[in-house]
């Protein structure tokens, strides 16, 4: 009975004492316990620890690794190893954050009096328990240096003073990232800490780490139609974290994983399978893992968007193919180098991928390389690269006009187009830099380039001397068309080495030749979009309705074609088809609202009583009748009779 009594005692005091330090630092103070589920693979670690806390005068020791890699786990199982070896060992947490709840000064108080009041506790807890070890515990040490501003060495120093106090052992633990930026710099304050890694443990073990936890923690109620989870789950899961999610340590990533899997299996009454990992890295992480392609989706986007690109089409519908297969994740991006003179369908073929993959044709991130040109724009372009593909949904990149871009920016997307992996330094809140990596593997990365665009100038078309080009084989892939490209080849190879590096060049999964257009080609354009002026004319409630004259054979004045006067005009009068730098298809548009727009809102403002309108030439074009000189033509809109 008497026992009892002094135990109960004894146990007030205790509690009591506790609650007097805890006081002192502002509350700062947590009781750690031991784990439920086990630490593996991390035998070498607790080793050191171990070791570190053993020393004789600085029982110190700072676990660093990444954010996820199990070192608060690794501390509290030091402590569980230590009790297994009947030592009375009371581990606690100390947060620096509540220790700087009253300002600085008081934070400053509580630094320097931290290591006297913790003796000072376990000197007199040893009353109670004799054989009692105090360890004390600070997650996220940086802040101690951080808290008090950039450049700052206060925290660091007094940190310092009060670890050369041999009694207490002193474990902390931050990121390779904190630790580089607010402890590497101060070297005393490094030495006195004793840094010991924590790497990514491998899959085999990260795979055991992670059953146990579901073993652990799984609710009884859905356990049993969460048995026998297959190996290939584990592995999808653990495989996806490390291609994908490389801020992140393991086993961190794959427990956070499994965590949610659980919740939802409990919530929605389901079994834990592959589709739900799926949804989980779509909806947590916005990372696509059953990724795929639909190939008649995306193939259809294409061949309505670009014509005339026969050989750009045959390219990138086996790289389509590719991509909607799916063999399972790719440990690099897919990437194309576009190559050719403006407004011949490179950026529309970009909208066509967008628009098959994604419905929309915008849905992709542009950059503009030209805004990337200096010296300096290196770090831009990383750091406005991670923060636009940072869990984004889309996943088509448009590198525009590469080679305007600084050599250094090219220099960064060798391994970004070889591994998929990038990092983008942000600032902290406190003003120091930030490490941030970033994972491109599930990207599709288009660049493109006007580099050798002089080079297609004579073998872009099939001229009249070779074949007719018609509506029908616009975007035909002949042998004559793989022949002649095999002859330019080397050539094209040769203007690309005297822009790019051979090892960029080399990165690239495709390289595609868009041609300058041909004159059929930029008939269709130029009639597609005109067609489409005035159908938006003709459906404005006023009852407009505008129209062209009919299409005719222009066989007889040396065109192989068949096509309204006006179409005609565009193409062979208001753009210089013959050229092939001229603008393509972006200039066709151009002249179309330029001119043909602002003509029939000409005749409609000028005859407010009139809604049926006709567009023709001024029959005075070069193509029109032997004779005509180019540049007479013109463009007539009037009412119709």
């Amino acid at each position: 009975m008497n026992s009892g009594m002094n135990e109960s005692s004894e146990s007030l005091d205790e509690k009591q004492l506790f609650k007097d330090l805890n006081e002192k630092l502002g509350n700062s103070l947590i009781e750690l316990y031991e784990p439920k589920n086990k630490v593996v693979g991390r035998d070498d670690i607790l080793h050191k620890l171990r070791i570190s806390l053993n020393r004789v005068r600085t029982k110190v020791g700072c676990l660093v690794g990444l954010p996820g890699a199990g070192k608060t786990a690794i501390v509290e199982t030091y402590q569980k190893i230590s009790k297994e070896q009947n030592r009375d060992i009371q581990l606690m947490s100390l947060s620096i954050g509540a220790m700087s709840a009253h300002g600085k000064n008081k934070l400053n108080e509580r630094i320097e009096n931290l290591l006297p009041l913790l003796e000072e506790y376990e000197n007199n807890l040893r009353k109670i328990r004799p054989n009692i070890e105090l360890v004390l515990f600070v997650d996220e040490i940086h802040l101690i240096v951080s808290i008090y501003g950039q450049g700052s060495k206060i925290g660091g120093d007094l940190l310092k003073r009060a670890l050369g106090r041999p009694s207490i052992r002193f474990i902390g633990a931050t990121t390779n990232n904190e630790y580089e930026a607010y402890i590497g710099t101060d070297g005393a304050f490094a030495r006195r800490l004793r840094k010991i890694p924590v790497d990514d443990i491998d899959k085999a073990i990260t795979q055991e780490i992670a059953r146990d936890f579901i073993d652990v923690y799984m609710p009884d109620s859905i356990r049993e139609m969460n048995q026998d989870l297959p190996d290939s789950l584990f592995e999808k899961v653990i495989k996806a974290n490390r291609m994908y999610r490389p801020e992140f340590a393991e086993p961190d990533k794959t427990l956070d994983v499994f965590e949610e899997a659980m919740s939802i299996s409990e919530i929605e009454n389901i079994r834990i399978d592959s589709d739900m990992i799926n949804r989980i890295f779509d909806d947590n992480y916005g990372i696509s893992l059953d990724f795929k392609a639909n190939y008649d989706k995306i193939y259809n986007s294409i061949i309505n968007r670009v014509v005339g690109q026969p050989m750009a089409l045959y390219v990138v519908e086996r790289t389509v193919k590719k991509l909607a297969f799916n063999i399972g994740f790719t440990e690099s991006p897919t990437s194309m180098l576009f190559l050719g003179p403006s407004g011949v369908g490179k950026t529309e073929m970009t909208k066509a991928f967008a628009e098959g993959l994604h419905g929309e044709p915008d849905d992709y991130i542009h950059f503009d390389m030209s805004d990337y040109s200096l010296e300096d724009s290196e770090p831009d372009f990383r750091r406005d690269l991670g923060r636009k593909v940072k869990n984004t949904k889309k996943k088509i990149i448009l590198l525009d006009e590469l080679e305007k871009s600084n050599k250094l920016i090219r220099q960064t997307l060798l391994p970004i187009l070889m591994e998929g992996i990038s990092y983008y330094v942000s600032p902290g809140a406190d003003g120091f830099a930030v490490r941030n990596p970033i994972s491109l593997k599930n990207f599709v990365i288009i660049a493109t380039s006007n580099v050798a665009h002089e080079l297609f100038e004579e073998v872009h078309r099939f001229t009249k001397k070779k074949q007719k080009v018609t509506k029908d084989n616009i975007n035909q892939y002949t042998d004559a068309l793989k022949q002649e490209f095999q002859s330019l080849e080397s050539d094209i190879h040769d203007a690309l080495r005297a822009e790019f590096a051979p090892e960029l060049i080399g990165r690239f999964t495709n390289i595609i030749p868009f041609y300058a257009l041909h004159e059929s080609t930029l008939l269709e354009i130029a009639e597609k979009t005109t067609m489409k002026l005035l159908k938006s004319l003709n459906q404005r409630p006023e009852g407009f309705k505008v129209e062209l004259q009919s299409p005719i054979d222009w066989n007889h004045m040396g065109y192989n074609y068949v096509a309204s006067e006006v179409i005609m005009f565009i193409v062979f009068e208001l753009a210089n088809s013959t050229d092939s730098n001229f603008g393509g298809a972006r200039a066709i548009t151009r002249y179309i609202e330029n001119e043909l727009y602002m003509e029939i809102l000409d005749a409609i403002f000028d005859n407010p009583d009139k809604r049926r309108f006709v567009v023709r030439t001024n029959g005075l074009g070069g193509f029109e009748n032997e004779g005509n000189v180019k540049g007479k033509g013109g463009l007539v809109v009037r009412p119709a009779v």
